[in-house]
């Protein structure tokens, strides 16, 4: 079963990868019978996350200026991108949680250039969500 995850998660996978860089906040479902999803619906949910995106968090935005202002640029990066990486996860958990799906992971997508990180969260569901 684990592995048949790991392919089902490579697939949205590919799909998050193609869609990304086009859309910064997307949902979109895969599902037909075309999919190898074993009779259930993948969930693919795009974000983007900048620095507004830990406005709040007061004693992360004090850290990372600081090292900004000694030009610890990649300290600071790190910093923020372990952030949003915490925040994805529980955002990603949340979700999962509200449509009774398996949460698959939080995936990473590479991209050049950008002033934030964009995320695919991945989620496997028993059926569409009723009202989608």
């Amino acid at each position: 079963m684990e592995a048949k995850r790991e392919e089902v998660a490579e697939f949205l996978t590919a799909i998050a990868d193609a869609l990304a860089g086009i859309y910064e906040h997307l949902t979109i479902y895969v599902a037909g019978p075309r999919c190898d999803l074993g009779g259930k619906v993948g969930l693919i949910e795009l974000d983007y996350w900048t620095p507004t995106c830990v406005e709040g968090n007061d004693e992360l935005v004090e850290e990372v200026s600081q090292l900004d202002e000694l030009g610890e640029y990649a300290e600071a990066t790190t910093l923020l991108w372990e952030e949003y990486d915490r925040l994805a996860w529980e955002d990603a958990q949340k979700l999962a949680a509200a449509l009774g799906g398996d949460l698959l992971t939080v995936h990473w997508v590479e991209l050049e250039g950008l002033s934030g990180q964009q995320s695919a969260t991945l989620i496997l569901l028993d059926r569409l969500p009723a009202g989608d």
